[in-house]
């Protein structure tokens, strides 16, 4: 929490000991929540980051605390999972392998049909700068070369495989 305050971050620091929250108060913390008292703490840090949301969660609770700290983080944010103080083992199976292997787990959002639509309607607009590369094209009978081809690496844009 030292490196958080130092660097001018607003913390917002959750225990269940009012003790413990006293002392983050003293460290820097700018709000703090009881989530024995409020155990739907998210909602209390939506409410306020003016529902944005926080930039980093450091979770140590493990999977009995992650959709809580998942929902409380904004859209682009990053929840770092260092601990297991958590009861709960229901998602042990995905928790402790993101931790052991300080795997970094990245949502990626699409977008609705309407960016969809305008992004075709940039690839029609200007066919030649959107058109993708293609390196070389491969027969379906020649797909284990194309994969070999592939990882060579020394292809530039995209390698096609025909299937009809």
């Amino acid at each position: 929490m030292s490196f958080a305050v130092a660097s001018g971050a607003t913390v917002i620091a959750t225990s269940s000991s009012n003790e413990k929250l006293a002392e983050a108060t003293k460290l820097g913390a700018k709000h703090t929540i009881n989530y024995t008292n409020k155990p739907e703490w998210d909602k209390e840090v939506l409410e306020l980051t003016n529902k944005v949301g926080v930039d980093f969660v450091i979770e140590v609770g493990g999977q009995g605390t992650l959709p809580r700290s998942l929902n409380a983080v904004r859209i682009g944010g990053s929840v770092a999972a260092i601990g297991f103080l958590s009861k709960d083992t229901s998602g042990l199976d995905f928790v402790l392998p993101v931790i052991m292997k300080s795997i970094l787990v990245r949502g990626v959002y699409i977008g609705p049909v309407s960016e969809f639509i305008n992004m075709n309607r940039l690839i029609e607009a200007n066919p030649e700068k959107t058109r993708p590369v293609i390196n070389k094209v491969f027969n379906f009978d020649q797909a284990v070369d194309a994969y070999a081809y592939l990882k060579s690496q020394q292809h530039v844009g995209k390698i096609v495989i025909k299937v009809a």
